[in-house]
């Protein structure tokens, strides 16, 4: 199962002596070698827990596949155990390849499956991706040939080998061999999440949202749902020039379960269809004068850092940002860090009150249709609104209120808010004007 598949090859400490022996059992590899599952049994045996090891293949491993690097970190420690608190991964690596029922490329025994196994789990942590990912197409192909009707160990081994694909930066086949294990359990949550960083990877944003809705609508999708969300998020970047507009991404996510996103989807065709009278306000100044004239320089952040509060209240709510189309903000906020286009918006970036706030614009009216803030890491609620500008009302209450989403109809002078979340903190804040 990818997500947990290094896991459950490993056999972590999660599991007992008895499902350990009853999984071995039922595993018909070793019944049609004659081999005595006792034996492989001692090799895979719970573990004491091992020394501190170094974090950067793990951290190195984590940017590369979401939580992998945690999995392997597991297996390892497992493996290092019965060698004493001092062991070494290249030196169990090293004992592995001299043992005389090691053979490369090839499985004869249950010694030699253990042995490729241990060898796929251990070549990681000292940064030998591609030799984990070889022996973990020996396995995969050992268990098609001799046990493809075991789907449970074939979930494993395939769920393993994509990751490591993935890790290795083969996106296309790791996508080709997600979809054929999608196709042997279309019901395990763990394989939409490889499937949506393989997307994400191939800069296919629409493909990798629609693996993330399905996660968010599946009942055990919570954990992988929130990992590939943050992945996306760390890496929208890549889709600056996606068709497929930021404003309407959660709309996309949630559609399913959000009774009032239909709605909010129509948003864009509902401004360019407003009134002529938004049209002229690009040309017209914004009421407040706390707009600075072109003339005015707009102050550095050091700048602003250094004034006091008093010197620029127009920043200390997103309110004075509402009604303000693309040039008024501009001379509000300076000009934007990046800037990209889509189909019927534009999005900027700007500085705003010690984080990043991006603005989408309608092309035509060139007012604002949505204002989105994101916290890596999550921060509780009261910091996201503080560091967005908005003040708590205290009688408003979400329609929508759980673990992953918080959604209010309206909120105080905007349409709409959401909040993002995982495990209550908060990933995102998307307001609508």
């Amino acid at each position: 199962m990818p997500g947990t598949c290094v896991e459950n090859v490993a056999q972590c400490q999660r599991a007992t002596v008895n499902q350990l022996f009853s999984l071995l059992v039922s595993v018909k590899i070793f019944q049609t070698m004659r081999i005595c599952p006792t034996v492989v049994l001692c090799l895979l045996i719970l573990a004491m827990p091992a020394s501190a090891m170094d974090q950067q293949w793990i951290d190195d491993l984590n940017q590369r596949f979401p939580g992998i690097g945690n999995e392997f970190e597991m297996a390892v420690r497992q493996k290092l155990s019965p060698y004493g608190e001092t062991a070494d991964p290249q030196e169990i690596i090293t004992t592995l390849l001299a043992d005389p029922d090691y053979v490369p490329d090839r499985i004869a025994n249950a010694r030699s499956f253990s042995a490729h196994s241990e060898l796929m789990l251990l070549y990681p942590a000292i940064g030998e991706y591609e030799k984990s990912l070889k022996e973990a197409k020996l396995l995969r192909d050992f268990i098609l040939r001799h046990s493809p009707e075991d789907e449970r160990i074939l979930q494993t081994f395939r769920g393993v080998y994509s990751e490591l694909l993935l890790v290795n930066g083969q996106y296309e086949e790791a996508l080709k061999e997600i979809e054929q294990t999608i196709a042997i359990d279309p019901s395990e949550a763990g394989n939409y999440l490889s499937q949506g960083v393989a997307y994400v990877r191939l800069q296919r944003l629409e493909d990798a949202l629609d693996s993330l809705k399905i996660l968010v609508q599946h009942p055990d999708g919570l954990k992988y749902a929130q990992q590939l969300f943050v992945f996306i998020m760390e890496h929208r970047r890549v889709f600056q020039g996606a068709q497929l507009q930021k404003n309407t991404m959660i709309d996309v996510m949630l559609k399913e379960i959000d009774s009032e996103s239909s709605a909010a989807t129509h948003l864009l065709t509902e401004v360019s269809n407003a009134p002529d009278n938004r049209q002229k306000a690009e040309h017209q100044p914004p009421a407040s004068s706390s707009v600075p004239t072109a003339s005015t320089p707009t102050p550095s952040k050091s700048e602003k850092s250094s004034r006091p509060a008093a010197a620029a209240p127009s920043l200390r709510s997103l309110t004075a940002l509402k009604g303000l189309n693309a040039e008024q903000v501009s001379k509000l906020l300076g000009p934007p860090l990046m800037e990209s286009e889509g189909a019927t918006t534009f999005d900027r970036d700007y500085p705003f009150r010690g984080e990043t706030l991006n603005i989408s614009f309608d092309k035509k009216t060139r007012q604002s249709v949505s204002f989105q803030m994101f916290f890596l890491p999550p921060v509780d609620q009261n910091r996201a609104f503080a560091q967005i500008g908005l003040k708590e009302e205290a009688g408003a209450v979400p329609v929508i209120d759980n673990d992953m989403l918080k959604v209010w109809g309206s909120y105080g002078p905007f349409s709409k808010l959401r909040l993002s979340l995982s495990e209550g903190r908060v990933i995102a804040v998307i307001v609508e004007p």
